[in-house]
């Protein structure tokens, strides 16, 4: 039998005997004390049941036109993969059961590829014509697309460690003069051929996302006017809570426009690792790789690259062959890096960041040191800043969920109960996954080589310490206790487990019971061995973070039934007996609550909700619009959304400015904070910021040995902490130019007026000295740099 909320009112209101003894006499809360009508959770059991008040299916459908079919159309929009179904499973899970890490991933995805739009944008003066197709522009523009597509898969996991993967994809992408084993095509050739397939085979459906949006936002809309239209009904506000409670998850989809999938996930990998398996073949060939070192023979650090370059082909050899595994994107996978960050971040140090608008101007200096600059620290390590993207994610769920709360824990009876309560536990899991993911991250990351010399000085001066030596020793031989006994535990444990499986599987055999049963334990037991050689990572991504994502994500489905069908409409969830607010039910409110400082909680936790959803889905369609032109496959088109998303950046600078300085402040105070306690900092990672202006000058200066002009630009400090290759050199880059008349000021282009001036007829060209954070440039990658529509003189004359 049923429970019916409105005869149970009937039965109660009016009925001394049972006012007397069950009517509530405790405080209340939003509602005015009524022992006549409020009515204890005891009595509520004995008086209308313990069963469900079912919704009407009028109320129902209403729930499930509101929220249900768009949620579910939403969903359908999510970046799946193809012929894949348990990875939609597992990512489908990781999506909805831990949105906190998903979106992390997501938001540091569009992070990076917006670094990479940012870069090609700022390459070019801002008020000159975009280059056509087949100019040096429109090559970098390639090399930084297809980077964005490395960077959705993972690499090899102990070879992507080495600082020669990170020279080896750099020589990949942006090198111009390396010949190809085996093809008469250039490099850069092959870049923009795969460049072009793999922009045909994005996949494509913006639209629908779009409209799957709208159609979430339309509801909302509706489901907002209509609580606030008939202010007090409870089944209003909860349904409006159940909206708030998934108003991240637009977000989430809606990121799926930026970082977006291929259409064939395997087969980009496939062209990937074709092109970096080329290289590899390249690189290993003696006479090709000869050829490629030749052009920096005559440069002061000519035999300093030459042995770079022989390392990084030393180590190709374990890089070909499917050094791209599997893909990794829209947060699909966790742990996953990229390849992406690392490479930006050092070219971003080393040049790009320092001349800042039009640093393509002197293009073959630019390519020599995205080619050949100095490598930091690999292409696997974390950057702090990526914390501004955890910590976004964080406060897009937690908002939208605690504005969900808030209508729940305030539409009487107040307090923590079902529908709020569900609601905690799901931000608690959410946010535990999202921790817990971090932890083990930070736990199993190797340990690298500068890391290893700090820990082998401290452990030192530990060990000098003779009561450190006798805790330690004590320690050590607990620790031995400790193991041993665990791994008694342990085996005996597997041992009844392993027994357990046997004996009831040994139940359903008919026929040879006892040679079936010593198959099963052999399989059995082959599985725990696999089982033991597992890593930190997979184990707990096995057996701690799938189930976990699963149950939550269970939970949630869970969560939007019971507010469907009414599975809450009992007198335990409408006593709200969670917490210590509640244990009481006013039979007269069910349904209705006519305490006018409803309102005020209402608007909050719609504004908190919504305002956050808002801000962060316009963040992601931003990103799209200003990051459209690196990804659209017609040339034509991506020349004009640049010349549209500068007129954007323009017109939203100064709103945009505030929050770069804000961030580039936090970014920097720990190197600030360590230069005042008088500690040495790591390195300091430089930003490319956007601007229309050039801000980067050339100095002139006049030398009594050389009877031409040189212009200088002088190096950064801490440009190459941490790198093992090109070290500081004091001798700047310099320019060689013929006098002018009259010197630039600060903010100039310099690549506009005077001619080269011919060098000496000698047969050798002067040698030029350059700053270590830069390749050395010939008539190649390490080119000596003549400015666009200057003269070139020929070595050889």
């Amino acid at each position: 039998m049923t429970t019916n909320f409105t005869q149970c009112a009937l039965r109660y209101i009016g009925n001394q005997t049972l006012e007397s003894r069950y009517s509530w006499r405790g405080p209340t809360h939003l509602i005015d004390p009524n022992s006549t009508t409020q009515i204890t959770f005891a009595g509520c059991l004995e008086v209308c049941g313990r069963e469900r008040d079912w919704y009407p299916w009028s109320q129902s459908s209403a729930t499930i036109t509101t929220w249900i079919l768009p949620v579910i159309g939403m969903l359908l929009q999510a970046p799946f993969e193809s012929n894949a179904f348990s990875q939609t499973m597992f990512a489908l899970a990781r999506w909805v059961g831990s949105p906190m890490a998903s979106l992390s991933y997501i938001l540091w995805n569009i992070s990076v590829s917006g670094k990479c739009a940012l870069m090609v944008d700022m390459s070019i003066p801002y008020d000159e014509r975009v280059p056509d197709r087949g100019s040096d522009f429109a090559s970098l523009r390639d090399s930084f697309f297809i980077l964005t597509n490395m960077n959705q898969y993972t690499m090899k996991p102990v070879i992507s460690l080495k600082k020669e993967v990170e020279g080896l994809l750099r020589i990949v992408l942006f090198s111009k003069d390396l010949p190809l084993k085996g093809t008469n095509t250039s490099l850069q050739d092959t870049r923009e051929e795969l460049a072009q397939n793999l922009r045909e085979g994005r996949k494509r459906g913006v639209v629908p996302v779009f409209i799957a949006t709208a159609w979430f936002l339309f509801s909302l809309a509706i489901s907002i006017q209509t609580a606030f239209g008939f202010i007090g009904e409870n089944a209003q506000a909860h349904d409006l809570a159940l909206g708030l409670l998934l108003a991240w998850m637009p977000v989430l989809i809606l990121c799926s426009i930026v970082d977006r999938n291929p259409v064939a996930s395997e087969d980009i990998r496939k062209r990937l690792n074709g092109l970096v398996d080329l290289v590899c073949w390249s690189l290993a060939n003696n006479q090709i790789r000869n050829d490629f070192v030749a052009r920096f023979r005559d440069q002061p650090e000519g035999p300093r690259m030459r042995e770079w370059v022989e390392k990084i082909a030393t180590m190709s050899q374990h890089i070909e062959g499917n050094f791209f595994v599997s893909f990794a994107g829209q947060g699909r996978v966790r742990w996953h890096y990229g390849a992406a960050h690392p490479i930006l971040s050092d070219i971003e140090n080393c040049y790009v960041a320092d001349h800042g608008r039009n640093w393509l101007q002197y293009e073959e200096e630019a390519r020599a040191n995205l080619v050949l600059g100095p490598v930091g620290e690999g292409l696997i390590w974390f950057d702090k800043r990526e914390l501004w993207q955890i910590v976004s994610a964080m406060i897009i769920v937690s908002c939208t969920v605690f504005g969900a709360f808030t209508l729940s824990y305030y539409t009487p009876t107040v307090g923590l109960g079902c529908r709020s309560g569900g609601y905690v536990i799901f931000f608690i899991f959410s946010v535990s996954l999202l921790v817990g993911e971090l932890l083990v991250w930070w736990f199993s990351s190797p340990v690298r080589p500068d890391q290893m010399k700090w820990l082998a000085r401290g452990s030192t001066r530990l060990q000098s310490i003779s009561t450190f030596n006798r805790l330690e020793q004590q320690s050590s031989g607990m620790v031995r206790r400790v193991n041993s006994s665990f791994g008694r535990f342990k085996e005996r444990l597997e041992d009844i487990g392993v027994q357990s499986i046997v004996t009831i599987g040994g139940l359903f055999y008919r026929r040879d019971r006892t040679t079936r049963s010593n198959r099963l334990e052999r399989k059995v037991r082959q599985a725990l061995q696999t089982y033991h050689g597992y890593s930190l990572r997979e184990w707990t991504d096995r057996f701690v973070f799938k189930p976990l994502e699963v149950i939550n994500a269970l939970w949630l489905v869970y969560i939007v039934i019971a507010q469907t069908m009414g599975i809450y409409n009992t007198c335990e969830c409408k006593s709200s007996i969670w917490g210590t607010m509640g244990g009481y039910v006013d039979l007269q409110q069910t349904t209705f609550t006519d305490n006018p400082l409803i309102i005020q909680y209402w608007a909050e936790g719609v504004v908190l909700s919504a305002t956050v959803m808002g801000l962060a889905m316009m963040y992601v369609v931003v990103e799209w619009c200003i990051q459209s032109h690196l990804n659209t496959g017609n040339y034509h088109d991506a020349r004009r959304g640049l010349v549209r998303t500068r007129r954007f950046r323009v017109l939203t600078f100064y709103l945009r400015y505030p929050f770069s300085k804000v961030i580039h402040g936090v970014n920097s105070f720990r190197h600030r904070l360590w230069r005042l306690l008088k500690i040495k900092p790591g390195r300091e990672q430089k930003s490319l910021v956007w601007t229309r202006y050039i801000t980067f000058d050339y100095k002139p200066l006049r030398t009594n040995e050389m009877d031409f002009e040189v212009l200088v630009h002088q190096p950064s400090p801490n440009l190459h902490e941490g790198s093992e290759f090109l070290p500081l050199a004091d001798t700047p880059l310099i320019h060689v130019r013929e006098p002018d008349e009259t010197h630039t000021s600060p903010g100039t282009n310099l690549s506009a007026e005077p001619a080269l001036r011919r060098l000496s007829s000698s047969s050798n060209p002067p040698r030029i000295s350059f700053d270590s954070s830069r390749s050395p440039r010939s008539a190649s990658d390490a080119s000596l740099n003549v400015p666009p529509g200057y003269p070139r003189q020929n070595p050889q004359q």
